[in-house]
């Protein structure tokens, strides 16, 4: 999928003299932004190449830093995209325009605020902000404490079965954004391809990691490198590191961002300058994950940690890592597990999967919402006929599901979903929510 970055960066409306860079994996290209590069401008611009670099006077290839994910539309066109600060961007009026803030990040301005208390001498006390999201004055902070009664707004936390993984178009298409637009909520997508519960449950600040620091000093200002995580490559897959709080030995914290190095290795850089710290390890505490948290939380991991994956994890495990994550969600939460491989699922794979399954009905109960069974029940064969107009299941997609497995017609031949097994996982799970919250 070819990747765009605006150059330069703008605001409003546009003039049509803008450009943008198109990155593909033929070639990176440059064209006029006023269409946002469909197909048909790509192949024609493909040609040019030589051309724009000899009037512009510098080479057209340009870095894509700025953007962590972007998203094109049918027609190719920028649809969606979220650049390396975290800030959400999307096609409106023919702009491409930054999203509001999210409802994590404060202060925020007085016209965010839906309800606002104050005490005597006008100092917040509390508040619910335009989103849902309740917070309260604690030392000398304002702190998200959760939704305030309606779900108005939803964080996934998850795998690539949540991120999306092997979808031509994967915002528009994946069940997080279906199940924002049937909800009308904002839901954030925090999928990460190949994470186990554990990464999963660390990056959202369910887990504090232990790490040693090099040269046993964090210093006054500037980046310094943590080593041997005790939760072993946390933000794999995943570019964005967030606000963390390195937490030494005596209980002090220094906050500042975090950048994955290698599977064993991160680099920690401070936000503020101050007195440097001699430490030994620090404590990890993810700030980004446990603000998100503040929305309801929508979980589902597991799926790097079956048998399959010779990660050696134990049922027990899987419960340790769900009450970690779930103890974390301020906001309320959803668990869904995982998803399965049809009828070319291994027997001990399907073995872990129903007593994960079991487990979390039994721990859950009405928080607990059951896609995978659905997904491989008669009842989602009839759905994707409603859906889908013409869509008839195969003899296999019936046999599949008689044996209680998603059949192949829903998934790419894996695990991971098509667009058709998105549009019934956002459906089924509109309903459940439906059915438990007001929305």
């Amino acid at each position: 999928m070819p990747l765009i970055q605006l150059l330069p960066p703008f605001e409003g409306e546009l003039t049509g003299d803008e450009t943008i860079i198109i990155e593909d994996s033929q070639a990176t290209m440059k064209a006029p932004a006023s269409l946002f590069a469909t197909g048909t401008q790509i192949a024609a611009v493909n040609a040019r190449v030589a051309p724009i670099e000899a009037a512009t006077g510098h080479p057209v290839v340009t870095p894509l830093a700025e953007w962590e994910d972007i998203e094109l539309d049918a027609g190719d066109r920028f649809s969606s995209g979220r650049k390396s600060d975290n800030s959400e961007w999307a096609a409106k009026s023919h702009a491409i325009a930054q999203l509001s803030e999210r409802p994590w990040s404060y202060p925020h301005a007085i016209g965010d605020w839906r309800e606002l208390t104050l005490d005597a001498d006008q100092r917040f006390v509390t508040g619910v902000d335009r989103w849902g999201i309740r917070f309260e004055a604690r030392g000398g902070e304002i702190l998200p404490v959760g939704n305030s009664g309606q779900l108005l707004c939803a964080v996934a936390y998850g795998d690539s079965t949540t991120y999306g993984d092997e979808l031509t178009t994967r915002n528009p298409t994946r069940w997080t954004t279906l199940l924002g637009a049937q909800l009308g909520i904002p839901i954030w997508n925090r999928g990460a391809n190949g994470q186990t519960a554990a990464r999963i449950t660390a990056r959202a600040g369910g887990y504090v990691p232990t790490l040693t620091v090099a040269g046993g000093l964090i210093p006054a200002s500037g980046a310094v490198s943590l080593n041997a995580s005790s939760i072993a490559d946390f933000l794999s897959s995943y570019t964005y590191g967030g606000l963390w709080d390195a937490m030494t030995d005596d209980g002090s914290r220094i906050r500042g961002t975090l950048a994955r190095a290698d599977g064993a290795s991160f680099t920690f850089t401070r936000i503020n300058p101050g007195s440097a710290k001699a430490a030994a390890t620090v404590d990890l505490i993810s700030i980004t994950g446990r603000n998100e948290l503040a929305a309801h939380a929508l979980i589902g991991m597991g799926i790097n940690d079956e048998p399959v994956t010779g990660t050696a994890t134990t049922l027990d495990d899987m419960k340790a890592h769900y009450r970690a994550l779930t103890s974390a969600c301020r906001g309320g939460f959803t668990v869904w597990g995982v998803l399965d491989r049809g009828t070319g699922e291994p027997a001990g794979n399907m073995s872990f999967i129903l007593a994960l399954e079991a487990m979390l009905r039994q721990e859950y109960g009405r928080a607990y919402c059951p896609v995978r069974a659905y997904l491989a029940s008669p009842r989602a064969l009839a759905d994707a006929a409603l859906i889908q107009p013409g869509f008839v299941p195969t003899s296999d997609d019936i046999d599949t599901v008689a044996a209680g497995r998603t059949p192949l017609s829903f998934r790419f031949g894996g695990v991971h979903l098509n667009e058709l097994g998105h549009k019934l996982q956002a459906r089924f799970m509109a309903r459940y929510l439906r059915a438990r919250f007001t929305i």
